[in-house]
Order: structure tokens, then sequence, then C-alpha cells
């Protein structure tokens, strides 16, 4: 279930599958028209429900808006969860290959989330929702990493925010074509190992320069001194 209250609480069968199909014609109708083109009387006729329905179910466009995008990013969660990985860097630098994958098998859609998490009038939830995964995958970082390897007196929330904001700049700069998709498993790694240069002490730290380092040379990039 979405982790968006709703206003109407779908009990039975038959309003849970309404439901299920409201929210697959919202995705497919996000993927085609983007944000700006997603209106509540096209999204009426193609799931075959009333616009008083819609209104009473989700609150209104932003409520479907962001139902719809809960249910995929929930969806993702589900489907690598069957597969989990772990918290330590080799683990998590694997992922960004799942996690490129997703992104060529729906790039209509996910172009379409990019440009909805920067647009000049965000949804709030929709914001949410897209940033959990790469703050859950973050914390899972922070969670299996020794204290001691650490800045004493890190402040969690601030590191992930400032890493979740470096993946989603990166999705950007794919979306707009800057980033070509084969090399975009490898620039979200570099985010990731940026971002933890600016955190990490002792060994632990010496040997994300180290792959920090190779992964620059290997893309043709000038290292970020500041950084290391």
């Amino acid at each position: 279930m979405s982790r968006i209250a709703g206003r109407q609480r779908y009990s039975s069968p038959v309003m849970q599958e309404r439901r299920r199909r409201i929210l697959a014609e919202a995705r497919a109708l996000l993927a085609e028209a983007g944000e700006p083109g997603f209106n509540i009387r096209e999204l009426s006729r193609r799931a075959g429900v009333s616009s008083r329905t819609l209104y009473h179910a989700f609150g209104g466009r932003d409520g479907i808006l962001g139902h719809a995008i809960a249910e995929h990013i929930e969806a993702l969660r589900e489907e690598w969860a069957a597969n989990p990985l772990g918290g330590d860097i080799d683990s998590i630098l694997a992922e960004y290959d799942t996690v490129a994958v997703e992104i060529e098998r729906n790039s209509a859609y996910n172009r379409m989330l990019v440009a909805l998490f920067f647009s000049v009038n965000p949804i709030r939830p929709a914001l949410e929702s897209i940033r959990s995964l790469p703050a859950d995958r973050f914390g899972r970082w922070l969670d299996a990493t020794p204290k001691r390897a650490l800045l004493p007196r890190l402040d969690r929330e601030r590191a992930i925010d400032r890493y979740v904001n470096g993946e989603l700049s990166t999705y950007r700069y794919w979306a707009s074509n800057r980033i070509a998709l084969a090399a975009l498993a490898d620039e979200l790694r570099i985010n990731f190992l940026s971002n933890l240069l600016s955190i990490t002490v002792g060994p632990l730290r010496t040997d994300i320069v180290r792959r920090y380092a190779r992964l620059c040379a290997k893309h043709g990039r000038t290292e970020n001194r500041h950084a290391i």
C-alpha cells in the first residue's frame, strides 16, 4: 500500500481493483504527457470512472499524482528486495547497475519523475517518494559502517540530504542528455564515493580515495581535489 494517506480507503476487492486501475492509468498518463499534461478529465476517461470519484478517493490532482508515484516507488522497493544487497561499499556500488537498468526500462517515466522533482511547483508527497530510495540507500551504508570510520559528530540527516541531492542532480544530467545511459551507473558511483570522502576517516577513507580516483580516471574526469 502507498505511504500517502488517501481520502477514501479501498477495502473491498472491487474497490481495490478500481484503485489499481486508476493508479495504473495515472502512471501511464504521466509517462505519456508529463506532469504539465496530466489532467483529471483525461484520467477519468481512461480509468472509466467519474471525476467526482477521483476527487473523492484521492482529494484532487496532487493526491492522485502523489499516490501514483508512491506506488511506483514501492513497487521498485519490493522488486529490489527480492535480491537484497548489503550496506557495504561493494554492495552499494553494485546496486547502481540495477538502478541503471530500471532507468532504461522505464525511461519516459523516469524522465518525468526527474522533471517533476525539479519543477518550480513541486508536489511535496511526490518529492518525498522520489527521495526515499536514494535516502534509504545512503542510510543503509551509514548503518553498516563502523562509527570509528566516520567523522565525529556527523550530522546524519545532512549527509543523507547532500547525497540524495547529488544523485537526483545526476539523474537530471541524464534526463537532459548530458550523461549517456551507458555512463550513468558510474556517474552515480562517483557521486556516492564523493559523498563518502567528505564524512569518512582513516583506512576506509584511504580505500574510498583509491576507488574514486580509478572511476574518475576511467571516465577522463578530473578528481575533486577538495573532496580528496
